[in-house]
This record gives C-alpha cells, structure tokens and sequence, in this order.
C-alpha cells in the first residue's frame, strides 16, 4: 500500500513489511504489460518495483508515526505482516509501540509466484514456530488480548489450520491452498501441458480460459468444508469452540519440535543410558546476545 494512505477505503490496513517467500528483499518487473500500468499507476518504461522498506520509514520511530497517522486519518484497524525470524521479538517490540491492532506473521513455508528461490527456501522462521514464540511474548507482555495474531504460510488443510490455532492463532490466511481449491474443476483444461496455475496468475497463458463462477463456487466448497471439518476435530476433542482448542490438545513426537511449540512429546531420546535426556539447545534472538559476538 502507499504508505500516504491517501484514497485508502477498506475496513482495514495492513502494511506488508514483508513475507516469507519475500522476506524484506527489494524486487523489481523486468517488463509491464498495459495492466500492471492501469493498476499500478505506471507509464510507459517504468518497472513495477516491491522496494525494501516503505516509502519515508527510515526508523522504527517513523513506523510508529505512521501506524498513528493511518488510524488517525481512517478510524479503521491497521495491522503489519512480516516475515519471522531470528529478530521478531526485535520486530514485535517495534509494532507494541506502534499499537498495531493485528499482526499476519507469514512463516518460512509460505509461497509466492515470483520470489527467489534462496528466499522461499532458506530465509524466515517455520510458521508454527513463530506463531507459538509471537503468543509467548505478546503474553509476557500482557497485551495478547489487544492484537489479533494471524498464521500464514504453507498452511494446506483443515488440520494445519486447527493447530495452529491451537498454538496461538486467533485466525489464518491461506493462499496456494485457495488458488488449487479455484482450480479444482478447471485444471483440466490445461492439463497435463500446463500446470492449473496457468488459469489463475496474471501471465498465464490461459487464464481467460478460467470459468470464474464456477471457480469462486468451488473455493467456497472448500472454505465450507474446511469449517466442517474443524468442527469435526473440535468436537473430538470433547470441545464446543474452535477458540478452546490449546497447547493442551497437541502432542509432539519429539522433544525439540515440543519444545517449540511449547507442547506434550510422546518421544524422549536417551543420551548414553535410559532415563538420561539431552538438553535442547537455547535460541537466542539478537537482543540476547552480546555485542562482541552480533
């Protein structure tokens, strides 16, 4: 978004910092077709450009402002999503000031169409991960009742969805998930020459070929059946409420991954002798650690 805010109408704002196919990184079009340019505001030789940092935001105080300056011009929620990773207690720190009203953190698994490869596979926290450190320190905080924490990233099914909901999350986005579910009865349009992304991204080579009720009629199937089925893995659980579902109703099969999530492991490994457990390693996000080693 444009961070004047100017000819903003929306129920809410949410400023992306960053994602986790993207991280921060800047990006730029090679070419613009007359599209791009009538949505983009683009003439003739510019270059669609994903800078990276928002336009006049050179320091946490100018995010501060400006989160100030959109809730005072709108009246609506302003919300950020970034990417996690080993600084976001350093970014939450940040946004606590700026009293953002929601917060989208977008894990490691998340996808796009355009991002670098070393970017989608290497860069960003696990989505679980950040979702359950994010719900620990808004807590020690004392302010997790006043933000909104939303999971994305590399969530695909109902079952994704309820767990991570479990660990900390008030709700989730799904995107790859929403476009294949779009797709469901198209694909074979295009298939097996190309793949059923072709009917959906901009550049597609078939995407006028995308019958677009029959797609939207589908994704809502979809969305329906994913409530069902959450309603179903509630219920096992001997609860009436999505939002009663915690940390409590998961079990790991590991110490490492329990530990993360801050949940139960059916598996301990020995060290040596039965009965002896190794000790996790300690993470340290960067205001833990000392200067001489940062």
């Amino acid at each position: 978004m444009d961070p004047s805010g100017d000819g903003v109408n929306s129920n809410a704002i949410e400023i992306q910092i960053g994602q986790g196919a993207q991280a921060g990184a800047a990006m730029a079009t090679n070419s613009v077709d007359k599209e791009m340019q009538k949505y983009f505001g683009l003439k003739d030789g510019d270059r669609a450009v994903v800078a990276a940092r928002l336009r006049g935001v050179e320091s946490p105080k100018d995010f501060v402002q400006l989160v100030q300056k959109l809730k005072g011009r709108h009246g609506v929620p302003v919300g950020v999503k970034l990417a996690p990773s080993g600084w976001l207690e350093d970014d939450l720190e940040v946004l606590l000031e700026a009293s953002v009203d929601f917060l989208v953190l977008d894990g490691g698994e998340g996808g796009t169409h355009s991002g670098p490869p070393i970017l989608q596979d290497d860069f960003g926290l696990p989505t679980m991960a950040a979702i359950s450190e994010a719900d620990a320190y808004l807590k020690s905080q004392g302010v997790r009742d006043k933000i909104s924490l939303i999971a994305a990233g590399g969530l695909r099914s109902p079952g994704d969805y309820l767990k991570a909901m479990a660990i900390g999350a008030d709700a989730v986005y799904i995107g790859y998930a929403a476009l294949m579910a779009l797709s469901a009865a198209e694909a074979v349009k295009v298939l097996p020459f190309a793949p059923p992304e072709d009917l959906l991204y901009h550049k597609g080579q078939h995407q006028h070929e995308l019958d677009v009720d029959r797609a939207a009629n589908h994704l809502a199937h979809f969305l329906r059946s994913s409530c069902d089925e959450m309603r179903y893995g509630v219920q096992a659980l001997g609860k009436t409420d999505v939002h009663d579902v915690n940390r409590h109703d998961l079990v790991a099969l590991d110490p490492w991954t329990a530990q993360m999530a801050k949940v139960r492991s059916i598996v301990r490994p020995w060290l040596g002798q039965p009965g002896i457990f190794p000790e996790p390693p300690s993470f340290q996000f960067r205001h833990d650690v000392p200067p001489d080693v940062q």
